[in-house]
């Protein structure tokens, strides 16, 4: 009986993602596109690693937030380092992707500011391709 119940549960989830999948292609009208590589069409530039040591928990003038993987949760660790240490900058509708896990790979938006290592920016050629839609293919590449 459960492995009925499972088999159904999971029939169920196949059809919902194949509904979202449709209705995504439709509303970026997939069918007017070219399949071409993703390196084609998008840079990934990997972020920096200012010194600990730079780290300050309280805003000054000329310091900038230092966002890593864990910010894009909470708000409990918030670091900023001085805007000239850096020159890997995001803004919140860039599309992140966090380099190490767990979970590896995850796609990541929202916040303003200079990303640590352990994040790159995935930067779309925007005449054929956006951010948004990149943010969602990402997280749904099937």
């Amino acid at each position: 009986r459960i492995d009925t119940a499972i088999e159904y549960l999971q029939s169920k989830l196949d059809l919902s993602k194949q509904l979202f999948d449709s209705v995504l292609d439709e509303f970026f009208k997939l069918s007017d596109c070219d399949s071409v590589p993703l390196t084609e069409v998008v840079d990934f530039i990997g972020g920096s690693q200012p010194p600990k040591s730079q780290f300050s928990d309280v805003q000054k003038e000329g310091y900038v937030r230092l966002i890593q993987i864990r910010d894009y949760k909470t708000d409990n660790h918030i670091v900023y380092v001085d805007s000239a240490s850096t020159k890997k900058f995001c803004t919140k509708d860039d599309v992140m992707i966090g380099r190490y896990g767990p979970p590896v790979f995850q796609i990541l938006r929202g916040l303003n500011g200079a990303y640590n290592v352990a994040l790159m920016k995935a930067v779309p050629n925007e005449d054929v391709l956006t951010k948004d839609y990149l943010f969602w293919f990402l997280q749904y590449p099937s």
